[in-house]
């Protein structure tokens, strides 16, 4: 539910970005990043091992990109993020199927 609820926010914020609309893009940006640095926070890595390593990685470049997106106005950059979240969320789905 956090990743449909980030991308969700970074598909707004990206929309938003194209259109001009800086504010209510910075909201969105917000709120995705919030999400992601509440998912960074709730690592276990004393059980998680490696994978709670990669996770972490991989939050913290998004969170990067997403400032990087933020200050160059780059609506590319917040859909390169909200497509790593995608892949994501799909293998996670596949483990939970499995």
């Amino acid at each position: 539910m956090l990743y449909d609820g980030a991308r969700r926010f970074l598909f707004q914020a990206s929309s938003a970005m194209r259109e001009g609309e800086v504010t209510v893009a910075h909201q969105r940006l917000r709120r995705a990043e919030d999400i992601l640095s509440e998912l960074l926070a709730t690592l276990d890595h004393e059980r998680g091992g490696d994978i709670a390593s990669h996770l972490q990685g991989i939050y913290v470049f998004c969170l990067a990109e997403l400032n990087k997106a933020r200050v160059e106005r780059d609506a590319d950059k917040i859909d390169w993020v909200h497509g790593q979240l995608s892949e994501l969320r799909e293998a996670w789905a596949q483990i939970a199927g499995a």
